[in-house]
């Protein structure tokens, strides 16, 4: 299937070898020969056409399938996630940080700055792995700011979780019957 795919990579559009890539990888099967094809495409086209999700579908893909090996792919990935942070959710945001740092690119600092500040934006949104995933690779890019703001809100959210569970999730029913 990889061999048939490579074949016709200059017939996929950039949604679908942004689909071909994070499926091998999601699986577990990135195939090297197919992914350095699906990088030199994406590498070589504007990324202008494809969605803020898919961006970080692509980086989070190549990064579990060995990322540090395509340098183009990652600097054109770069470029469009910087200048297109404020349209990530909090879940891209937590994937191409965790991508860029796990396939060895901390050193962007625009990039990094940019997702910063947008994930600065939407810390209420994240979830606990999230949380998580975004402290340590913002760590790893030196962000002290906002890891600092990650870790308050991953506390704040433990805490109403203890909360919750220490009220053993009883319902009021004070006000029931009057």
């Amino acid at each position: 299937l990889a061999r048939a795919a490579e074949a016709r990579i200059g017939q996929f559009n950039a949604q679908d070898l942004v689909n071909t890539a994070w499926a091998y990888a999601k699986l577990g099967h990135p195939d090297p020969d197919l992914f350095r094809a699906i990088a030199r495409s994406l590498a070589a086209q504007r990324l202008d056409g494809v969605s803020a999700p898919h961006i970080a579908k692509t980086a989070w893909a190549f990064a579990k399938a060995g990322g540090g090996a395509h340098p183009p792919l990652f600097a054109a990935l770069a470029k469009s996630a910087t200048e297109r942070a404020a349209d990530f959710v909090a879940a891209d945001l937590a994937n191409l940080a965790w991508a860029f740092a796990n396939a060895g690119h901390v050193e962007d600092a625009p990039l990094f700055a940019a997702l910063a500040r947008a994930a600065e934006a939407r810390l209420s949104d994240f979830t606990a792995e999230e949380l998580d995933n975004a402290d340590w690779a913002f760590s790893r890019a030196g962000q002290r700011q906002l890891v600092r703001k990650l870790r308050q809100r991953r506390k704040r959210a433990a805490g109403a979780a203890a909360a919750a569970d220490a009220g053993g999730g009883a319902v009021d029913v004070s006000g029931v019957g009057r």
